[in-house]
């Protein structure tokens, strides 16, 4: 049987160990084991009295790779992911050229070069948090956005980023709440407009309640101004517009035009008058 002597003693006194041979530092606040590696003394993690690994069981490059963030990746201005790379040398293309929805960039540790052409097109990109140093990267500035800032930071909290994205989904997906809108039918007055509305991603649901106070002339169209989100313009788009019944039992069609805030309520025949109301509910696409 072969004898396998350790040896101990401070950290700084440890020579170098033969290739299997321990060696035990005594004399840090936890004591550290090695063993002799083929080029160099290799520390051996211990567990704890209570069954984990030391937090400084791996070097820091090896915490990156093993628990970071290895792709290089580009955020929009809620900090939600739009683009991610694997590649070691980013170029014009893919990645981030002529997008302007990128707010902020992240590049891994692992790239070892930036052409001057990959943020080109990138007019809203504010900051580039490049995960190393001037020295280890190949990185020319002279083609970056106005205004856009490179940081050179030795970590990058990735899951301060998953959170600020969680909550702006959470925030874009669903808001509702109530408004007040406004009369722009000059020869009428309203003592009751209220809105409540409940935004699903790209589309409002608005539930309207309204009442005539007074009016002064005939007229068939009020205009409200003031709804919570513009409509959305486009090819594909054209306004919505539906048709509700008012307290008199009267036929009047909504409308929410292209492009606007503005709810119109027309009568299909005859006049508004005083004390009627109605409500309604539509829903239409906001920009």
């Amino acid at each position: 049987m072969t004898d396998f002597q350790i040896k101990r003693g401070s950290k700084n006194g440890l020579p170098k160990l033969l290739t299997g041979e321990f060696g035990l530092v005594t004399d840090q606040s936890e004591e550290e084991l090695y063993i002799g590696g083929n080029s160099r003394n290799r520390r051996i993690p211990l567990v704890s009295d209570d069954g984990k690994l030391p937090i400084n069981a791996y070097t820091k490059e090896e915490s990156k790779s093993i628990f970071g963030l290895t792709e290089s990746v580009t955020f929009d201005k809620n900090y939600i992911p739009l683009t991610t790379s694997a590649e070691t040398s980013l170029s014009t293309g893919s990645f981030a050229t002529d997008n302007t929805s990128i707010k902020y960039v992240y590049i891994s540790s692992k790239v070892t070069s930036v052409s001057s052409g990959t943020f080109v097109g990138c007019t809203n990109l504010t900051d580039i948090y490049v995960d190393n140093t001037a020295g280890n990267i190949s990185f020319p500035t002279n083609n970056l956005p106005r205004g856009a800032k490179v940081h050179y930071v030795d970590n990058f909290n990735a899951n301060s980023y998953i959170i600020k994205a969680l909550l702006a989904l959470q925030k874009n997906l669903i808001e509702k709440g109530t408004t007040d809108l406004s009369c722009s039918t000059s020869d009428l007055t309203l003592d009751y407009k209220k809105c409540e509305y409940q935004r699903v991603g790209d589309y409002v649901i608005i539930q309207f309640k309204f009442n005539i106070q007074s009016t002064s002339s005939s007229t068939a169209v009020i205009q409200l101004t003031g709804l919570p989100f513009r409509s959305s313009s486009g090819p594909y788009s054209y306004g919505v517009s539906g048709v509700g019944i008012s307290s008199k039992s009267d036929l009047f069609q909504w409308k929410v035009t292209d492009n606007s805030t503005t709810l119109t309520l027309t009568k299909n025949s005859g006049i508004w008058s005083s004390g009627e109301g109605g409500s309604m509910v539509a829903i239409y696409r906001i920009a």
